[in-house]
């Protein structure tokens, strides 16, 4: 190949064999390849032959052709293009002294800078533009290297020297400068370096200046970060999102580095103690960076605000939050909760910020929180409960502020909503108290249902107080008394000084009226409680257990199939003089969830929809014992007198084990019962209670009947069999059970129960069997075909009919002899389902 050739004469130095022969394949086909081997022939005639021999004309010629060829060759890599400038600097006047005095600069660059200096001027205006980039190596070496002796005006001359160049930007000595300006400026406050780097330019940057760096193993901040370092140190007042802006695609980078930076900062003045840095630094944080959107760094800065800003300086952390936030600056992450060192879950830094908020606008006047603060903290709660809706307290929380703003209706909603989860937290019923309401004897009945789920004295004081106030103003004032006597006694106990507000009601004790006579207080608790769960209907519960754990007493109720719950008796009083069987009205929050099927057989578990009950309050029904569940009837099969156990068949062909006290009732007895259901283990089941003798006139009515069919008579063991269906029970009937005698294909009505066996196979118990004139075409039919016979040779020796078959259904041998039936004929056959679920034929009719 041409190519090859001309590189290899190019390296043993034959310069005018090769730019003879790379002419030469140019012409002949001028392509990429043959370019790029001229272009370096060029260059070596250039470099090894005319500029030593000072022969500039072929010089100029040389670099002439090179660069029409640099466009239309291969260079990826641009050394051409670097090739083409070094050889177009050669050329030029002082490139020989410009070389010694960059060279000199690396040993000696005060002497290197005071040369070029002296020769081409500070601002190099005499000084061809491909020297610039050296001329700025020069300077930058100098200014290193006399940096720390000069004084400041000296530095920020020879950088102004710099920028006055016209060489390549960016670049390595382009960025190189900028970063001695970065070191600069931390000793020189006079150095304004945010002005200087707007005018190196921010589109002056390299990739590579975005990225980090190793040295020593040790990591290197980006050039990047450190000029967002350097101007957040400066304290420089600056248009943060004008300077942003600036990056185009880079922005959200520029805004972390920038926000990582003054995170430092602020920890620097915190670790030195400089308070009043410290807090003008989050206020100038908060009105120049909050804009800027969510980012990690952000919510850095939020977690040491929620450290430091305590105590006296609390004040500050709402109004910074708000400022902060701007328009929902919460980052996803910033919403989940957080696993501490002891790995427990804690809440998250988005609802630990809330919630300090709202301790803080707590313990503040309401007079002194604006408007604008308390539509911004419900905003902020709102999202809060979105979040975060497994926290009833985000609840309390919001509904707490509802009333802040006057918003009572919408308070009242939420504690009556907390109430159905947390009914027996005394709190939310004093609360939910002291909201305005017109009714005095709700106020009074939700501060006594308080009062009776707070045994703790020290947890009563304002209850008392707001108690013996109602009291007052409804005449009742025996009763204030004792609250106040209650509240003062136990002050005086704990040593304790009293209210304000109880001296006033003492001094009013005087002059209230007295009405009292009896006064029910459960009734006013009664009132409350259906204010509170009015939208929840009465359901009647029977109590069907009761049992202990641990000396804690528990009960079982039950109402449906799928509405059952348990429950302390402490929690409701009422159940502690109950037992078995009473039947109880409780309001109830009932809420539909989904799980897994427990009594699903299949590999593949399936969902199932639960209804979890939460009982609110509770009264007596005055209904009478068991009274609510089912009534069902059954026949008592068996009784196991030595556990003393039932074995009851019931109407629902199923077979259940009933414990019983006293005397046993007899096998065979019917009995009434009712049942109820519950969730096992594994599976529901379903108990009896109640269990009594009834007639069987009560009962049999109540069992379950059918219609069957008589397949099969056997006269010689004295019983029929009888079938239900196809891929149904069927079962023998003794003559003994009955006085009917049937025939094959009669229909007959039974009553009857279900039972298993041992062996888990099930069987029939009848309890009435009785004659029918119903039919079922599905047991019973008629059809009508051709019989064909089937013969057997006899001891005769004469071919008889053995069997036949019509339509694919048996002919027994039995009917061909009694209807004398010796060859094949059309016939109308009678079938009966058999015990097998197989068609058989009982009876013919020949057809001529």
């Amino acid at each position: 190949m041409a190519v090859k050739d001309v590189t290899n004469l190019r390296k043993e130095g034959k310069l005018d064999e090769a730019y003879k022969l790379a002419m030469q394949d140019y012409r002949i086909d001028s392509n990429v390849w043959t370019r790029m081997s001229l272009f370096w022939v060029l260059r070596d005639l250039v470099q090894n032959r005319y500029l030593p021999s000072n022969d500039m004309e072929e010089a100029h010629r040389c670099l002439d052709q090179m660069r029409q060829l640099l466009p239309r060759m291969m260079d990826d890599r641009g050394l051409g293009e670097i090739a083409y400038k070094k050889l177009c600097k050669q050329i030029l006047p002082y490139a020989d002294e410009i070389k010694d005095l960059l060279e000199q600069s690396k040993t000696v660059p005060g002497k290197a800078y005071e040369i070029v200096t002296e020769r081409f001027g500070t601002d190099a205006r005499h000084l061809d533009v491909k020297f610039h980039e050296d001329y700025g190596w020069i300077i930058y070496r100098y200014i290193k290297a006399c940096g720390e002796s000069s004084d400041s005006v000296r530095i920020r001359c020879l950088l102004r020297d710099y920028m006055c160049l016209k060489n390549e930007r960016p670049s390595l000595l382009h960025s190189m400068m900028l970063n001695y300006a970065i070191n600069f400026s931390k000793g020189h406050p006079d150095f304004n370096f945010y002005n200087f780097f707007l005018m190196w330019g921010v589109g002056n940057l390299r990739r590579e200046d975005f990225q980090e760096s190793r040295v020593d193993g040790h990591g290197i901040p980006s050039l990047v970060y450190r000029i967002c370092k350097a101007i957040v140190d400066s304290s420089c007042l600056f248009d943060v999102a004008d300077f942003v802006s600036r990056f185009d695609s880079d922005k959200d980078f520029v805004v972390e580095c920038l926000r990582q930076a003054y995170f430092w900062k602020l920890m620097n003045c915190h670790k030195e103690n400089q308070y009043h840095d410290l807090w003008h630094g989050f206020e100038v944080y908060a009105d120049s960076y909050s804009s800027l959107g969510a980012s990690g760094w952000h919510s850095e800065i939020l977690k040491i605000a929620n450290r430091w800003m305590v105590d006296d300086d609390s004040k500050r952390f709402v109004p910074f939050v708000m400022k902060w936030l701007g328009e929902g600056n919460f980052r996803r992450s910033d919403w989940m909760k957080e696993k501490g060192e002891d790995g427990k879950l804690y809440p998250s830094l988005a609802v630990r910020s809330a919630k300090r908020c709202f301790e803080l606008l707590k313990a503040t006047p309401r007079n002194l929180i604006s408007d604008t603060t308390l539509a911004w903290i419900k905003r902020l709660y709102s999202e809060v409960k979105d979040n975060d809706p497994d926290d009833d307290w985000n609840v309390r929380n919001y509904a707490a502020i509802c009333v802040w703003r006057g918003e009572t209706d919408e308070a009242i909603s939420l504690y009556k909503y907390l109430l159905l989860h947390m009914g027996d937290k005394y709190y939310l019923w004093s609360e939910l108290a002291g909201i305005s309401h017109d009714d005095n004897s709700v106020r009074i009945g939700l501060l006594l249902k308080a009062k009776r789920l707070e045994r703790n004295e020290d947890f009563l004081g304002d209850i008392h107080l707001a108690l013996a106030s109602l009291w007052q103003s409804e005449g009742h004032g025996a009763l204030a008394k004792e609250e106040l006597e209650a509240y003062a006694n136990h002050r005086k106990e704990k040593g304790w000084g009293v209210s304000k507000l109880y001296d006033e009601l003492f001094m009013k004790m005087s002059s209230c009226e007295n009405h009292d006579g009896r006064v029910d207080q459960a009734e006013y608790i009664r009132k409350a409680e259906d204010y509170v769960y009015a939208d929840f209907d009465w359901v009647d519960f029977v109590l069907v257990d009761k049992w202990k754990v641990e000396g804690i007493e528990h009960c079982s109720l039950y109402a449906s199939g799928d509405l059952s719950f348990t429950v302390k008796t402490k929690r409701f009083p009422l159940l502690k003089s109950l037992s078995k069987g009473d039947i109880i009205q409780f309001r109830c929050n009932t809420v539909e969830n989904e799980q897994l099927d427990r009594s699903s057989t299949s590999w593949m578990k399936r969902m199932v929809t639960v209804k979890k009950v939460t009982p609110l309050v509770a009264r007596n029904s005055g209904r009478k014992k068991w009274s609510i569940l089912p009534v069902k009837y059954g026949i008592i099969d068996y009784v196991n007198e030595e556990k003393r156990v039932y074995h009851i068949l019931t109407q629902d062909l199923g077979q259940i084990f009933v414990g019983y006290d006293g005397e046993a009732l007899a096998v065979n007895s019917f009995v009434k019962f009712r049942e109820y259901e519950v969730n096992g283990k594994k599976e529901r089941y379903t108990r009896a209670v109640s269990i009594e003798a009834c007639e069987s006139g009560d009962a049999l009515p109540n069992m379950r009947s059918s219609v069957v069919v008589v397949d099969d008579v056997n006269n010689a063991k004295n019983l029929f069999h009888v079938v239900f269906g196809s891929g149904e029970i069927s079962d023998i009937v003794r003559f003994d059970q009955t006085d009917i005698r049937p025939s094959v294909g009669d229909f007959l009505r039974v009553t009857y129960c279900v039972k298993s066996n041992k062996d888990g196979k099930k069987r029939v118990r009848f309890l009435d069997i009785r004659k029918t004139d119903e039919e079922l075409a599905t047991l019973r039919s008629s059809i009508r075909g051709r019989l064909e016979l089937k013969y057997s040779e006899s001891w005769l020796g004469e071919d008889v009919p053995d069997y036949g078959f019509i339509d694919g259904h048996y002919v027994h041998r039995r009917l061909l002899e009694k209807y004398d039936i010796t060859e094949d004929c059309k016939v109308i056959a009678e079938i009966v389902l058999g015990g097998d679920n197989k068609w058989r034929v009982y009876d013919l009719k020949v057809l001529y």
